[in-house]
């Protein structure tokens, strides 16, 4: 085979595969909302890319390598056509990614997806440290305002390739990494420290937030067609307030320790907590 005729099949090959990679990132990122649906998903169009070009690499016959990449091609189509499909189905997002489509770069995808996830995150802690106020609870509002400073640098940390084209740790960050090396460690112990103080307030977040719940057995009634939760009394009734696992049924305190386990191992045996500048 001619090194032109197999270097025109190796930039077909590479094209391909970087349109996957862009799509499948950006669907990813505004339609699949959860997170480890999320990174099952991109974790399968990665293995997907690798058998294609180990396949590619290993055949020696160009028309089995024209067939390869046909194949891909073919799945590539399949991701765009459904992408579309399901992107028209909610306005918002139709909007959002019609943007990411006009420019047609990967990294703004995921820049977007760490905006969203740091607002959510800066947004929680902002709930938290309000009802930590209205309850008289002084650890439930510092956890708040923890939360709200962890979201407010994540945004920060994602939007910074836009400003410095390449990733620049936020005020916060750097403030573990100067007390890690004052502490005669690293930046990347600094970034464990980052990672697991986030991982704690946010798992805090998540079991201890209180939540209301309508007693069973309340003398007062709420008032028809009234929804739990909204009238006068209701809110201010403190014994109606429950903890979020408390809550939950089976299913979903299954669902939660697993995403925790999920993303404990991510971060911290397969080095998610490094921030690379």
């Amino acid at each position: 085979m001619g090194t032109s005729a197999y270097s025109h099949l190796r930039y077909d090959l590479n094209n391909y595969i970087v349109e996957l990679q862009r799509v499948a990132t950006i669907a990813a990122s505004f339609i699949i909302k959860d997170s480890i649906i999320r990174n099952e998903y991109l974790r399968d169009i990665d293995a997907s890319v690798r058998d294609y070009q180990s396949r590619f690499d290993a055949e020696m016959n160009p028309q089995k390598k024209m067939e390869i990449i046909e194949e891909l091609k073919a799945e590539l189509k399949l991701t765009q056509r459904e992408y579309q499909m399901l992107r028209m189905k909610d306005r918002v997002i139709y909007a959002v990614t019609d943007v990411f489509e006009e420019h047609g770069v990967l990294k703004y995808a995921k820049i977007a997806g760490g905006v969203v996830g740091g607002g959510l995150e800066a947004w929680g802690g902002y709930r938290l440290t309000k009802l930590g106020k209205s309850l008289n609870l002084k650890a439930m509002r510092g956890v708040g305002l923890m939360l709200v400073a962890h979201g407010t640098n994540n945004v920060y940390e994602s939007v910074s390739p836009l400003i410095y084209e390449h990733n620049e740790a936020g005020v916060l960050r750097k403030i573990y990494r100067e007390a890690a090396k004052i502490a005669g460690f690293d930046d990347d112990a600094g970034d464990l420290a980052y990672s697991g103080v986030e991982l704690s307030l946010t798992l805090y977040a998540a079991i201890r937030t209180p939540v209301l719940s309508q007693n069973p057995n309340r003398l007062v009634l709420k008032y028809l067609g009234e929804q739990p939760g909204t009238g006068k009394l209701f809110r201010h009734v403190s014994n109606d307030f429950i903890s979020k696992w408390a809550s939950k049924n089976a299913a979903m305190k299954l669902y939660f320790t697993g995403s925790t386990v999920y993303k404990f191992k991510a971060e911290f045996i397969d080095g998610g907590y490094k921030f690379d500048d």
